[in-house]
């Protein structure tokens, strides 16, 4: 555009001062203007192809990053709960230990997860749908939030967290994905208790709400800035205080992902002292289950 301005403007212009001598035709020349006015689409063109190029490549690597730390993000609660096991176990003297069978259960539940958990992964990264593939399921949610406090019972025992499960035992089945809505639980609660001070109070409940259930994991914690609440779910969002996001905030974006694959909604309520408290929403059709 500047040498388009500069031929077809400032040099006629100065021509007519006499600063130089333009020969004006020769400017207007088809043969010569067309070759010039063609190289300025080229160039935009070449331009727009680089800027696409580079923006492609910006999204493969931000897509490796987050297929990397979603897999050592939710295999760390599994194996660090089988490795605290097993070194309790070695702490016992003598060279025959004695292994109860829940404890051999929770080994092997904690094993079957993380090997689910790496094929869900890495479906999700596959796909091309809300990056995360989900098989939804008759399940009671009241099992999935037993099977997260039992995953998480090394952390929760290590920060003296008092756990408020105040789901009712009649409460009915839904339809959903039992091992991604397990990682949900599994975030929101390690959320909880990595960002607080030792010995919170961890209050879960869930009711229904006409077509959906609506379910609340609150603590007694330091809370959040509501200015950051919005930007918490928010894929590398950062704070200059925010305490739930320490990386890359990949364990609430996910969560986020998964919980819209359902179809529902997550949100979180949260002023600094006065403690915080996700919800999240799932359909429920009883007639689908």
């Amino acid at each position: 555009l500047v040498l388009i301005i500069y031929y077809l403007g400032i040099m006629p212009f100065l021509g007519r001062l006499g600063a130089i001598e333009v020969d004006i035709s020769c400017i207007f020349d088809p043969d010569t203007l067309f070759p010039f006015l063609l190289a300025c689409p080229i160039a935009i063109v070449a331009i727009s192809m680089y800027e696409r190029l580079q923006q492609r490549q910006f999204e493969s690597r931000r897509e490796l990053r987050i297929f990397l730390h979603s897999v050592t993000h939710d295999l760390r609660t599994p194996v660090m709960a089988s490795s605290m096991v097993l070194d309790n176990l070695l702490q016992q003297p003598g060279e025959k230990l004695t292994l109860d069978r829940s404890v051999l259960e929770r080994l092997h539940q904690g094993s079957d997860r993380a090997y689910k958990m790496i094929n869900s992964t890495i479906e999700a990264h596959n796909t091309e749908v809300n990056g995360v593939v989900i098989d939804p399921r008759s399940c009671l949610f009241k099992d999935l939030v037993d099977s997260a406090l039992i995953d998480l019972q090394p952390m929760l025992i290590e920060h003296q967290a008092i756990v408020d499960n105040r789901l009712a035992d009649d409460l009915p089945p839904i339809k959903a994905d039992p091992i991604q809505l397990w990682r949900v639980l599994n975030n929101l609660i390690d959320n909880a208790l990595k960002h607080n001070r030792d010995r919170i109070c961890i209050t879960i409940d869930a009711v229904l709400e006409q077509n959906y259930l609506y379910c609340t994991i609150s603590d007694d914690g330091i809370g959040i800035p509501s200015e950051q609440c919005d930007l918490l779910f928010k894929l590398y969002s950062r704070g200059k205080r925010s305490r739930y996001m320490p990386g890359l905030g990949i364990g609430l974006y996910l969560s986020q992902q998964i919980i819209m694959a359902h179809g529902g909604e997550i949100g979180v309520v949260s002023n600094v002292g006065c403690g915080s408290t996700f919800w999240f929403t799932l359909p429920y059709q009883p007639e689908q289950l």
